[in-house]
């Protein structure tokens, strides 16, 4: 949560109410992959890998609770 409190000023320039919701979606899942005991970066890079080819019956594996490094 620190990183939430961190920023909240820096996010009044987020543009518009759009531009703040998205990075409030940003910040949410990067701190439940981090609750989940993951590295941000490496689950966002992995979803972003995969996302493409993963059915959408599927999508569920690509959450941070449910997410695998490896196929």
């Amino acid at each position: 949560m620190r990183p939430i409190g961190f920023g909240h000023k820096n996010w009044l320039f987020a543009d518009s109410d759009n531009g703040g919701g998205t990075l409030a979606q940003a910040m949410m899942m990067i701190e439940t992959a981090q609750v989940n005991g993951l590295d941000p970066h490496a689950w966002l890079a992995g979803i972003l890998d995969r996302i493409h080819d993963q059915k959408i019956t599927r999508l569920d594996e690509l959450l941070p609770w449910n997410w695998t490094p490896s196929r």
